[in-house]
């Protein structure tokens, strides 16, 4: 990267976000939408109310199913594959994409609600 820089080469930034800031910003943004990136089984067993669910494998191949909303989280398990994702979906034209940091284990750990299945419910850790 030192020397990418130093070449003077064009460099993207991506916005993070906390899932506190998330959570607050899904209860007062309209706009704001949540891409899910885990597995099925992940999202099956926790996931966000509301979200749109897309595997990060299966992304590049289904990106212009993620609707152009001004303000889009993107989340995984801890942040890493959503990061992956936010690049996919900036390469394809999508302007306004979040990372969120900590992804869903974060967002479990601080107790946020969540749905699995058909049942909103609290998470718990443990």
């Amino acid at each position: 990267m030192t020397a990418w820089i130093e070449a003077g080469f064009e460099q993207g930034h991506t916005p993070q976000i906390s899932v506190l800031d998330l959570y607050s910003r899904l209860h007062s943004e309209r706009s704001a939408r949540v891409l899910d990136v885990r597995s099925p089984k992940e999202w099956a067993d926790a996931h966000i109310e509301g979200t749109l669910h897309i595997p990060g494998g299966e992304l590049p191949a289904r990106v212009e199913e993620v609707q152009r909303d001004p303000d889009l989280y993107v989340i995984c398990g801890t942040g890493y594959r959503s990061s992956v994702a936010t690049s996919v979906l900036e390469r394809a034209g999508h302007c306004r994409v979040t990372n969120v940091v900590g992804g869903m284990s974060a967002w479990i750990n601080q107790k946020l609600p969540i749905v699995s299945g058909d049942q909103p419910r609290r998470a718990t850790s443990g």
